[in-house]
């Protein structure tokens, strides 16, 4: 796991562990796909900072901002499905209105979603893929650790790492559920802002493969505070 060449996929990861892996994997950066990484993580940086902290938030889910929306995407491109999430007080179409509307957000989006839908379709059922994609900072406080917490325990879930300030720990995990129902980690990396891990089962093969970041803390703790901005995205239908 010292190999820090990208990009890695469900191939490499299965020669270092010796027995081949039920869902397809791709590990690299933006670059790959020719998108641009400054405009990318800037433009979501600034919607980041836009957004409320969560007020229901649980003491382990504190300091979060999170919000999600909705796309259908295909090799034709990428159409707002649903923009709704009331948690937060925000209008329905908060996104759509504020920001996704712009036409270089809504540019990056496609480019991004393009090159995972040409990522997953041989594995879909159908010619399209609705994705739910989550905008989350998780910020953390000196002397203390937090876990990055999943809303639900989904297995294909791919995210994009947007923005990390003064953050220890917040490492890219893979994990094979075994036949004694245990997980084992088979890929572990630091990844940097603008890269990526993408998931997919194969078609037919039961879900076997977990993606999770390890608990985050301040890598400085002469500076108060520090977060990690992520994309995560699941496909929903």
């Amino acid at each position: 796991m010292k190999d820090k060449k990208q990009p890695k996929t469900h191939i490499t990861i299965s020669n270092k562990t010796g027995r081949s892996i039920n869902s397809i994997v791709r590990i690299s950066n933006l670059k790959e796909f020719y998108i641009q990484s400054f405009p990318f993580l800037k433009s979501f940086a600034e919607l980041l900072n836009d957004l409320p902290w969560e007020k229901s938030a649980t003491e382990e889910n504190t300091l979060r901002k999170h919000e999600s929306i909705i796309f259908e995407t295909c090799l034709k491109g990428l159409r707002l499905s649903l923009s709704k999430k009331k948690e937060n007080n925000l209008p329905n179409d908060y996104f759509f209105k504020k920001e996704f509307i712009a036409k270089p957000i809504h540019h990056l989006l496609g480019s991004i979603f393009f090159q995972y839908y040409k990522f997953i379709q041989n594995e879909l059922p159908k010619n399209f893929a609705k994705i739910k994609i989550h905008f989350i900072r998780e910020k953390v406080l000196k002397g203390l650790i937090k876990n990055i917490v999943s809303e639900v325990p989904i297995y294909e879930r791919s995210i994009i790492i947007l923005n990390q300030e003064n953050i220890s720990g917040g490492e890219s995990q893979i994990l094979e559920k075994k036949d004694d129902g245990s997980f084992e980690v088979i890929f572990q990396q630091k990844l940097n802002a603008g890269d990526f891990v993408f998931l997919k089962t194969k078609n037919g093969n039961l879900q076997n493969i977990y993606h999770q970041l390890t608990p985050i803390k301040l890598e400085n703790e002469t500076k108060k505070i520090g977060w990690l901005d992520f994309m995560r995205f699941e496909i929903i239908e």
